[in-house]
């Protein structure tokens, strides 16, 4: 090859301009991702600063629920006080349990000797009596507030006091003492050290670059574990006639009240309803600050955790500044490619633990967080409750208008739930129509009330009428469960609010219904209405519920009506010659006092004699029964059941006299069986009785009022061993032989 110098120029230019070419491609490539890392980092930045301040809004939260809870506890121990009968004696002028009065104050006084002094005043406002004898016998504290308050006959609670009859600040409870017909005899008092309050502040602001302050309803700062300089001092200048309130009080002593300054942090946070935060200068210091608050629910004061704006900042700029670091030319590339695999990889685990479809957190997300709460309920011995909500007919709504629309109810459902709870509450899809929302702090009265709000708020879904496409209502059932009176563990927990949540659609959908006797079938018991439009659009697999929901009347017939079905489906095996309805007869022996649902509980658990009137009243619940059902077409063979089981074979029954074989056989059967369960079952007024006494009592007014054949029946059954009590041991050997030695005697 001939070596040409020219030739060689033109390959090194060659190679240059494909050099600048690359280089030109690798900068254009790096912009685009040195621009994605730098919007990342602004958007990194200011969800650190909203972390930061939810962080300290909750710090102050944490305290609020500190200091109320501490505070009710106070004011419980005043209430008790208030009620000691001992107490009441002795402002009543009792002298001789002045030592049982004193050993009561000493009480209280002693679950808390650090904290507290119990002490009793007249109503002239003189201390009478006290745990701390320097207390008697003054009449200082006769024209304060939380004295005049309690004398009216309200539970009071003061402003904190400075050397007002103590040697520390302190807080006065008060609470009315009531005699026999509500007068008020005196007021019971504890004067309480706010020191344990502090404490608080301390525990759980330690090791951390914050502080806190309590402010009561004035602005006034009463504690503070940060300057102490700013102790007793307003954020802002008080007015005279708050000055003048104070002075009279001798809270702070007979001079005014210095301020700090600071009105426009005073107008944020002083009254607050709601927790929040905000950033202010901080004239003692003269540092710009930032304060999380959050109010105090028994009351008016307000928790402030408050924090240098510089330390504040310093995790935000420090991640900017990692931020940069890790975008810098040199390993811009390697980062880039780094930053983006991570961020691929934090999307796709995001997008593991949401659902799709709602945005809302899932089942998988819900499991781990459910045992972290239950963690932190059972260390802080607070409630935590669950709603089980599904949306009723959700399958008919996909078949009539299709999954699209079903899809767009989905969607605005989890909008609902999200609207309707709390910040701190988890709303959750758990599958298909079904979510669950995580109530944390939260009993089972406050579940209910979430319950019914989004119950209510779920009509606002429902699809309009459209030409000739009909409208459709969209409604939900909730189930409420709480930790720890329902359940102890969390699969427990989801159980019993699920169990819940069917009830409450068993019942007839569109409700909510909490975990346990004091709502549900009990609820349902006492209203009649409800009752009777449940029936009229029963199926069959209401009745059962039903049906508890009437032995739910009275805790002494807890489950008759199941054990007269199951006692009146034995007997019926043992008897040849009738067509009996099997089903019918189950369903009446079920529903056979469905109509005492109509009949007060006062008449029905009356434990003297019924007056003519009212046991005219009790033998109508045999018409109301027969009227309920007769609406219901798999329920018109039972109503006549119903309406003849009070007819005695022998004729005088109720309500028609019927007699004989003119009474159905269902209801005779129903009959022996609720009278025999009624004599074998532990009652409120007697203990249950034994089978060899009821088949003896059976069997003497058999004829008269009960079928003999079904009386007979009654003995093979139980002689055969095929039918065994429900509500206490099955019948002894002894018992059978006796029986069979009665018969065989001609018994």
């Amino acid at each position: 090859m001939k070596f040409s110098l020219e030739g060689l120029m033109e390959q090194i230019r060659n190679a240059r301009r494909s050099t600048k070419i690359l280089m030109f491609f690798i900068f254009a490539s790096l912009i685009p991702l040195y621009a994605l890392l730098f919007l990342d980092s602004q958007a990194n930045s200011a969800i650190l600063e909203s972390q930061q301040l939810l962080n300290l809004t909750s710090r102050s939260v944490s305290l609020s629920a500190q200091v109320d809870d501490q505070l009710s506890e106070w004011a419980k121990d005043t209430k008790l006080l208030a009620g000691d009968p001992e107490i009441l004696r002795w402002m009543t002028g009792d002298a001789s349990v002045a030592d049982e009065a004193s050993v009561s104050l000493r009480r209280i006084q002693q679950s808390d000797p650090a904290f507290k002094v119990a002490f009793l005043m007249d109503t002239a406002g003189t201390v009478v009596q006290s745990s701390d004898p320097a207390l008697t016998g003054s009449q200082e504290l006769a024209s304060n507030q939380f004295f005049q308050s309690a004398k009216a006959g309200n539970a009071a609670i003061s402003d904190l006091s400075i050397g007002h009859l103590a040697p520390v600040p302190a807080i006065y409870f008060a609470a009315p003492v009531r005699d026999a017909v509500g007068n008020v005899r005196g007021v019971a008092a504890l004067r309480v050290s706010p020191e344990k309050i502090f404490s608080f502040f301390k525990t759980d602001l330690l090791g951390q670059q914050r502080y806190g302050f309590l402010i009561d309803q004035y602005g006034i700062v009463i504690g503070t574990s940060g300057r102490q300089k700013v102790l007793y001092h307003s954020l802002s200048p008080l007015n005279a006639t708050d000055q003048e309130t104070l002075k009279q009080n001798r809270n702070f002593g007979a001079v005014n009240v210095p301020d700090l300054g600071m009105t426009n942090l005073a107008e944020k946070i002083v009254g607050a309803r709601y927790p929040g935060s905000t950033n202010d200068l901080f004239k003692p210091t003269g540092d710009q600050q930032v304060f999380g608050y959050a109010p105090i629910s028994s009351e008016r004061w307000v928790i402030v955790v408050a924090q240098p704006e510089s330390a504040f900042q310093a995790p935000i700029d420090a991640a900017r500044n990692n931020t940069a670091l890790f975008t810098t030319l040199a390993a811009g590339m390697l980062v880039g490619v780094i930053f983006l695999v991570a961020r691929l990889f934090e999307r796709t685990e995001r997008q593991s633990l949401t659902d799709s479809l709602t945005g809302l957190p899932n089942r998988r997300y819900f499991h781990d967080i459910l045992q972290r709460e239950l963690l932190r309920s059972q260390r802080n011995q607070r409630p935590l409750s669950v709603i089980n909500v599904d949306l009723d007919h959700f399958k008919a709504i996909n078949d009539q208008y299709g999954h699209s629309k079903g899809d767009e109810i989905l969607q605005g459902f989890a909008k609902v739930l999200t609207q309707q709870v709390r910040s701190i509450d988890l709303p959750v899809r758990f599958g298909g129509e079904e979510f669950l929302v995580l109530l944390p702090d939260t009993d089972k009265e406050g579940a209910m009330m979430v319950a019914e709000k989004i119950r209510r708020a779920t009509d606002r879904l429902s699809i309009p009428r459209l030409g000739s496409m009909p409208g459709r209502r969209v409604a939900a059932s909730a189930g409420v469960a709480t930790f720890p009176v329902d359940a102890a563990e969390g699969d427990e927990l989801l159980r019993c609010s699920d169990q819940a949540m069917y009830l409450a659609k068993n019942l007839g959908r569109n409700q909510g219904i909490g975990y346990g006797t004091e709502s549900g079938i009990n609820t349902l018991a006492k209203n009649p209405e409800k009752v009777h439009l449940l029936v009229q659009n029963a199926n069959k697999a209401t009745i059962e519920a039903l049906a508890a929901a009437i032995d739910a009347r009275d805790t002494s017939t807890h489950g008759h009506s199941h054990r007269v079905a199951d006692y009146a489906r034995i007997i019926a095996s043992e008897i040849d010659g009738e067509a009996i309805d099997l089903e019918s007869l189950h369903l009446g022996a079920l529903l056979h006092d469905v109509g005492k649902i109509g009949i007060s509980d006062q008449l029905l658990r009356k434990p003297s004699k019924l007056s003519p009137n009212e046991y005219e009243t009790i033998k109508s619940h045999v018409s109301i029964g027969y009227e309920m059902v007769q609406g219901v077409d798999f329920l018109k063979a039972v109503g006549p059941i119903i309406l003849h089981h009070h007819e005695n074979f022998g004729g005088a029954g109720y309500p028609n006299g019927l007699e004989g074989k003119a009474i159905p056989v269902e209801s005779r059967i129903i009959m022996v069986c609720d009278a025999f369960d009624a004599m074998t079952s532990t009652r409120t007024y007697r203990k249950a009785g034994s089978v060899e006494n009821a088949l003896a009592e059976l069997t003497t007014h058999s004829g008269r009022q009960f079928d003999p054949d079904v009386v007979e029946a009654l003995k093979r059954a139980v002689r055969k061993g095929k039918l065994k009590l429900l509500s206490q041991p099955p019948a002894t050997a002894a018992e059978l032989e006796a029986l069979a030695a009665s018969e065989a005697a001609g018994g």
